[in-house]
């Protein structure tokens, strides 16, 4: 009976409870505030330029294209457990391309030039976004052609060398896959030269990819 007793005594030592597992503390991961996209981006142009003053060339709206790069970044989130991705707000700069063909009662004439958009973005939703800003443009070159007045004046347009800054306003759709779909209204600003009194505004249809490069 001694023995059966040193038996059970040593076997109640050996027993140890399962301890309960240590709860692990709530690991919550912050996004970062601001999210980076790079891309390309293509559009059609549609130019309407009005004349005044004394210039009546007959230029009549016009169409066009263009592409380059795009830089966009989204920041403001909408909640806790939402990604800068998806951000409220958001600034898109683009780097473009733009070639123009317009006629005028005496010639065709062929203008290329660059467009940099500077875009303020608020977005209601994680994919439709409003944009307004300026858009820096100007013509790289055009062709040696000369265009005809009623005032009896004759333009080189070799000397077309305008520089504008449009305002712009539009909106942004973003679309699976990282493509985007965008269209703008572009309001110039400024005469083509100096001494001839023509303003373009634009309305822009565009396509992009982007991807991301920060999230």
């Amino acid at each position: 009976l001694m023995a059966i007793c040193l038996s059970l005594g040593a076997s109640a030592q050996d027993f140890k409870p399962e301890s309960s597992p240590t709860p692990k503390p709530n690991v919550i991961v912050k996004p970062k505030k601001v999210s980076a996209f790079l891309g390309i981006k293509a559009q059609g142009l549609y130019c309407m330029p009005s004349e005044s003053g004394d210039l009546n060339t007959g230029a009549s709206a016009f169409f066009g294209y263009g592409g380059g790069a795009a830089l966009s970044l989204r920041f403001g989130n909408r909640g806790i457990n939402t990604y800068a991705t998806d951000g409220i707000f958001g600034v898109q700069i683009e780097a473009m391309y733009a070639h123009y063909s317009m006629e005028t009662y005496s010639e065709d004439i062929s203008l290329q030039g660059y467009e940099i958009p500077v875009l303020l973005q608020w977005w209601p939703t994680s994919s439709f976004g409003i944009e307004i800003g300026p858009t820096f443009s100007g013509v790289i070159s055009s062709a040696d052609n000369v265009i005809s007045s009623d005032s009896k004046t004759d333009y080189y347009v070799g000397d077309l060398k305008p520089y504008d800054v449009k305002l712009t306003v539009g909106a942004e759709l973003k679309l699976k896959g990282g493509f985007s779909a965008s269209i703008r209204y572009n309001l110039g600003t400024s005469k083509m030269a100096g001494n001839f009194d023509m303003k373009c505004n634009t309305l822009a249809i565009g396509i992009g990819y982007l991807f991301n490069i920060a999230k």
